[in-house]
């Protein structure tokens, strides 16, 4: 049977496995995109065409990890959201403005620079590497219609891959490889200030103890302290 530690442990590691796998798959597809030459042809189209869907879906993933470590935050009081910014975290509506789903999807865009400031706000900001990625290089606003296009194709003419789709790919693929690697570091900090913090109020649980009887209210407010070091 594992002991709390060791799931605690465990839930550390998985996060930051997911998102190592994240950023290996993702650096194999930005080579592809990289190297990716436009020849007019359906074979090379296609190859395109996957490219793009799955590296799509990466990103969707990533700001889906994001927004769970950000609504956290928020739960274990770490920091204070408003009700439009947990309405983007949840995808629902807050209580003041009644229950069910959101009435419309949020655009890429907006959806992926808002992820980034909240993200950025509940690990310690705003930083100077999160404001960074919150501004998203202008071409990158072209993405959400190919990759529509390229999955929801309308006419024949929407199968073909022009010299600028590719170029699209290759400045959100490169901004989002810097989003990745930027959310790692950060993730790493956050996890070794936890368990500073874990240790802290160990060592003060302890001293309190060979003092005497901690009182019930403090000690909960400790057991609290601890609980959230733990997530």
């Amino acid at each position: 049977m594992q002991s709390k530690r060791d799931n605690v442990k465990n839930k550390t590691m998985d996060r930051f496995h997911i998102l190592w796998k994240h950023q290996v798959e993702t650096t194999v597809l930005q080579k592809m995109i990289e190297t990716y030459q436009c020849v007019d042809s359906e074979e090379t189209f296609a190859q395109f065409r996957i490219l793009v869907r799955t590296f799509h879906t990466c990103i969707e993933s990533l700001l889906s990890i994001m927004k769970t470590e950000s609504l956290t935050a928020h739960n274990e009081g770490r920091v204070k959201f408003s009700d439009n910014d947990l309405e983007m975290l949840t995808g629902s509506k807050s209580k003041k403005r009644g229950s069910g789903k959101m009435p419309k999807k949020v655009k890429f865009i907006k959806n992926a620079r808002i992820t980034v400031r909240l993200f950025d706000e509940a690990t310690g900001g705003p930083t100077k590497e999160g404001k960074s990625y919150i501004q998203i290089p202008s071409r990158a606003s072209e993405w959400s219609s190919l990759r529509n296009r390229i999955t929801h194709p309308k006419t024949l003419d929407d199968f073909d891959i022009h010299p600028s789709d590719a170029e699209i790919a290759k400045i959100v693929a490169a901004w989002y490889m810097g989003l990745s690697s930027w959310v790692i570091a950060t993730e790493k900090r956050a996890a070794a200030t936890r368990n500073k913090e874990r240790k802290a109020i160990i060592a003060e649980m302890q001293a309190r103890s060979v003092d005497g009887v901690i009182p019930p209210r403090e000690l909960e407010g400790l057991r609290k302290r601890l609980q959230n070091t733990l997530e």
